[in-house]
């Protein structure tokens, strides 16, 4: 059976972290994909966008050295940073909470309970 919720998870990530340990405490089901490993396609990071009324730029980890490196002062188009985003998944913000309906940058953690009510 297909869950219902999806927790893009990063085990490295303090954040990622405490949002696991809330979605386990609150025994909710999800599915952890571990985004650095099992990249996402443009078009599901395209409607995870879409579905969080959030602009494709709130998903940018901008304290990055790669971004300020190389990306910082260019004028980018949303396929542009989906693609920079393929390629350098490190570069998305964490951990993104979503249903096929609803997604949140779950920082904190209790905004998961948006996706979920």
């Amino acid at each position: 059976m297909k869950l219902k919720y999806k927790l893009l998870h990063n085990p490295r990530c303090r954040k990622s972290r405490e949002s696991l340990i809330f979605l386990k405490s609150n025994k909710i089901d999800f599915e952890i994909i571990l985004y650095l490993i099992n990249k996402l396609d443009r078009n599901e990071f395209k409607k995870i966008i879409e579905n969080s009324g959030l602009t494709i730029t709130d998903f940018i980890r901008t304290q990055e050295k790669l971004w300020k490196s190389s990306f910082k002062t260019k004028k980018l188009s949303e396929n542009e940073i989906l693609q920079i985003f393929e390629l350098n998944p490190t570069l998305i913000q964490r951990p993104i909470f979503f249903s096929s309906k609803k997604s949140v940058i779950a920082n904190p953690p209790e905004k998961i309970l948006e996706v979920i009510n």
